[in-house]
């Protein structure tokens, strides 16, 4: 059997791992990378218009399939990614950055050559990444098996990226040899046992227990673990905004997503009454606690992450989540307790059909058209904002990148969802102003075959940060007027639908016409340049909050001078 090299190697590691799409933009330091993916039966080449998209494809793959994977030439390709990867490590997505670099001996001699600093550093870059990823590598023929096994590891247990720099004259060079292949350290059984002790203890004694399931369940892929425990316990249970998804929200035991008062006051209730709450996986950062207005009181608090649990002051160290939840599973009891009802975020569909279109009428229709099996995709701003209150179908998932909030972000991480998924509708729903940093991967859409729906709310500009600065008026939050729904017909997609809507039987029969068609769909919502959800109005009110500013400062973020028609704007 003949020796594989070490990019051959690691291409078949990773197809291991259910990567078969490899991203990226093609270099002179990739190119041997690029060779080894498409000479594998088990992986495809996916070339994208940047680095930048590349990534953020990877990142929506990965919360599709687990894993994903991006390829860039040295130094100008790797940073053109850096702000992608740095999101994928900040909301704990596993991508693989495989940067392929100069050859050994020009490194060695510390040649000024392309795509360098122009110092001799060759280093540079893998020191910069070493701050956004969980663990780096510069692969040899000598380490290659010995570094790939332990990035492959450090991903599967902290679900984070790691990066590999492959010099070009190393991908084609046999492997020294095998090492054992990443198997977890297996559980200390007495501190799981104490652990297991002290929530039964507290769990026993709670007269209204309530589960609050974040980001990390999903990302470990422990959603039929945290079914299974809510079920057995017989628990009720809400997520948090980047959680969103991580149990069926058509279970009857779900009462929400939790945003404080801000967007269901029923699931707020829940969980503010609750004397016992049993935190799964959260981060609680501002975007994702609405300012800060969620507030999990921690004397009632039993946290469990991915690597340890808390309660109270207790710290039980190196207990992986799925341990927890699987021990917890079996020592609780199940208890008659009545699962509160709540009432849904979104009111029904409403309108008149010449009515210009509002996000009063848009977001209740986009719960109608969601289905089962969906891939919903939202964009930071007003449509993850609007979109946050959906109660999803069965099987519907939702990916949203609501901690880093990189704009332009949703648009390549739909196409990395759809190859992901190919069997699955993928449903983009962004902005005008995000849209326009990241459009062009539309077109690989087209060129590989995907056929989501994306709507494109056209707002005239950045809606949101009219909603958080203090002038909505401040002229550098307008951008250039696309026809946007002529996007596709442009990247030559020659049978894709195509429409702009501009009132509520434009949408109407704009939704209608895309449930038919098995081609890529592209609606252009037309709304209003101060037209947002009501989330969006509220989240004004606490903005001071969301910047740590008192009312006396809040104009140093800008002038006020807010129209009264946003307190008025509907939705």
């Amino acid at each position: 059997m003949k020796t594989p090299t070490v990019a051959e190697y690691l291409v078949a590691r990773l197809a291991e791992l259910g990567i078969n799409d490899f991203f990226g933009v093609p270099g002179d330091f990739n190119f041997n990378i690029c060779t080894a993916v498409e000479a594998s039966e088990k992986t495809r080449w996916v070339g994208c218009c940047n680095e930048l998209n590349a990534a953020y494809a990877a990142d929506g793959y990965a919360r599709v399939k687990g894993f994903g994977a991006v390829v860039t030439t040295f130094g100008v390709g790797e940073l053109s990614a850096i702000n992608a990867v740095a999101g994928s490590f900040a909301e704990y997505v596993p991508v693989f950055h495989i940067g392929g670099s100069p050859a050994m001996s020009v490194q060695n001699a510390r040649r000024v050559i392309h795509h360098t600093l122009g110092n001799g550093d060759f280093g540079v870059f893998e020191r910069m990444y070493s701050e956004v990823t969980a663990a780096h590598a510069m692969l040899s023929a000598d380490n290659a098996t010995a570094e790939i096994e332990r990035l492959i590891g450090v991903a599967i247990s902290e679900r984070r990226p790691v990066y590999i720099n492959l010099p070009v004259d190393v991908c084609t060079q046999p492997i020294a040899g095998y090492v054992p292949r990443f198997a977890p350290l297996p559980v200390d059984p007495m501190e799981l046992h104490a652990a297991v002790t002290d929530v039964k203890a507290r769990f026993e004694k709670a007269k209204r227990p309530v589960v609050v399931a974040d980001a990390k369940v999903i990302r470990f892929g422990l959603q039929d673990q945290l079914r299974a425990f809510v079920e057995k316990a017989n628990l009720p249970v809400a997520t948090l905004a980047m959680g969103k998804g991580a149990i069926d929200e058509q279970h009857p035991n779900f009462v929400g997503t939790f945003m404080g008062r801000l967007i269901n006051p029923d699931t707020s209730h829940v969980l503010e009454t609750a004397d016992l709450i049993i935190a799964l996986g959260t981060i609680l950062g501002d975007t994702n606690t609405a300012a800060y207005s969620v507030a999990l009181d921690r004397s009632k608090t039993i946290e469990i992450q991915h690597d340890h649990t808390r309660v109270l002051r207790a710290r039980y160290d190196d207990i992986p989540m799925a341990d927890m939840l699987a021990a917890l599973t079996d020592a609780l009891e199940p208890a008659p307790r009545p699962i509160p009802s709540v009432t849904a975020a979104l009111g029904p569909a409403a309108g008149d059909a010449g009515d210009k279109l509002t996000a009063h009428h848009y977001y209740p229709r986009m719960q109608a058209f969601v289905q089962p099996g969906d891939i919903l995709v939202a964009e930071t701003g007003t449509t993850m904002e609007g979109s946050v209150g959906l109660r999803l179908p069965s099987g519907a998932e939702y990916l949203s990148q609501s901690l880093w909030m990189s704009i332009g972000w949703a648009t390549p991480a739909a196409f990395g969802a759809a190859m992901a998924a190919p069997d699955r509708r993928v449903i983009l729903m962004t902005g005008d102003g995000s849209h326009q940093l990241t459009a062009q991967e539309v077109g690989s859409m087209g060129r590989f075959g995907c056929k989501p729906v994306i709507l494109l709310n056209n707002n005239d500009g950045y809606t949101i940060e009219r909603y958080v600065a203090d002038d909505t008026m401040d002229p550098f939050n307008d951008i250039a007027q696309w026809d946007y729904h002529k996007l596709p017909a442009a990247f030559g997609i020659g049978d894709a639908f195509a429409v702009k809507a501009e009132t509520v039987s434009d949408l109407d029969a704009a939704l209608t016409k895309a449930r038919a068609t098995d081609a890529l769909c592209y609606i252009e919502v037309v709304m209003d340049k101060m037209d947002a959800p009501a989330f969006m109005r509220l989240l004004r009110e606490h903005r001071n909050q969301l910047y740590n500013v008192s009312k006396e400062e809040s104009g140093k973020l800008g002038r006020s001078s807010t129209p009264a028609y946003v307190a008025a704007c509907p939705g």
